[in-house]
């Protein structure tokens, strides 16, 4: 193929696969005791780097938005699941859980993630995988990803009982995505398929998904799945929870299974797995480990999510989990609070 007077040699299909939250001691624990089959094979059959270093901070749009735009969030402007947006005096909030969103409102938080993550706050100043492939004439598939914005317009439909929770009329909406894109109820690949998670589908159904795609030999240059489901688990279960990645390891064999032989699988396609983000024990006692900014911080004016900035308001706070962005209105003294060490 020739673009633009370069010649483009077609290469084998690029198969990523993302399982959120895996980190390399419970992988190495499932695979030694023979409970992960898939990934110790694909592991023998290529390279394993243990020492991986996600970006940060570790939510999953900000990962998944370096890493499909290859620059950090300073560049691609996705701080996080909660930030405060300057230019439009605002809290976002693309679902960090159910009491945040729904202070924020429920019609606001799932627009952030539906329409203005891609459309909006992802800078257009960077380019995706996506964008980047269809530059050159290959084509791409997103399945799974809350971030995938590519050159293809295709219109999205939210079913009828969620239409209330939005802002698009008729339920209906335009995006770019790439060539092939699978989210959920709002865009699928099989003609019959159903996931029992809304926004997203869980393990099964992303893999079902792919396989579709192995069956019918659709698979494009690039294919880009996320595996969501174990990162809520090991949340309650701890860090060493193995059987999450037992679960997927099975979704896995599936798809090898699909090819004449499993060294078939890997001899016609390059197989990428990651593990987007790690996990650190915290125990049961959820105040044992939390710190409280608002108490660290009383004698602010900080600004309260449900509720329109105030010109006396002095800061805004915006947990990530184990980090937190804290947006400064006025000018105040360091040492205004005592309780803050410097």
């Amino acid at each position: 193929m020739e673009i633009d007077n370069h010649v483009v040699s077609i290469p084998k299909p690029v198969i990523l696969l993302n399982i959120d939250s895996l980190m390399p001691q419970p992988l190495e624990i499932a695979m030694q005791t023979g409970r992960a089959p898939a990934l110790k094979f694909l592991m023998e059959q290529g390279r394993y780097i243990a020492n991986m270093v996600t970006s940060f901070p570790t939510m999953s749009v900000t990962i998944d938005s370096s890493l499909l735009t290859g620059t950090y969030a300073d560049k691609h402007h996705i701080p996080g699941l909660n930030w405060f947006d300057t230019e439009q005096n605002q809290f976002v909030n693309y679902g960090t859980g159910f009491r945040e969103t729904f202070r924020m409102g429920m019609k606001k938080s799932i627009h952030h993630m539906l329409y203005n993550l891609n459309n909006v706050h992802l800078s257009e100043k960077v380019s995706t995988i996506y964008e980047e492939l269809a530059r050159i004439g290959l084509s791409s598939a997103s399945i799974n990803s809350f971030v995938y914005r590519g050159n293809k317009l295709q219109q999205l439909k939210i079913p009828k009982f969620l239409r209330t929770f939005t802002y698009f009329e008729d339920g209906k909406w335009t995006m770019k995505v790439p060539s092939i894109f699978s989210l959920g109820l709002f865009s699928k690949l099989r003609p019959v398929g159903f996931t029992a998670q809304l926004a997203a589908g869980n393990y099964k159904y992303m893999a079902r998904e792919l396989r579709y795609l192995i069956h019918k030999q659709k698979l494009p240059a690039f294919t880009f799945c996320i595996f969501q489901d174990m990162d809520a688990r090991i949340h309650f279960k701890g860090p060493m929870d193995i059987k999450g990645i037992i679960k997927i390891d099975r979704q896995i064999q599936k798809m090898l299974n699909m090819f004449d032989s499993w060294e078939e699988a890997v001899n016609s396609n390059i197989w990428m797995i990651i593990g987007d983000n790690g996990h650190s024990a915290t125990g049961t006692k959820y105040r044992d480990y939390i710190i409280d900014l608002r108490k660290l911080l009383n004698n602010y004016r900080i600004v309260r999510i449900q509720r329109a900035v105030h010109k006396k308001d002095e800061l805004a706070i915006c947990v990530n989990q184990r980090m937190a962005y804290v947006y400064m209105f006025t000018i105040v003294a360091l040492n205004k609070n005592k309780n803050v060490k410097h």
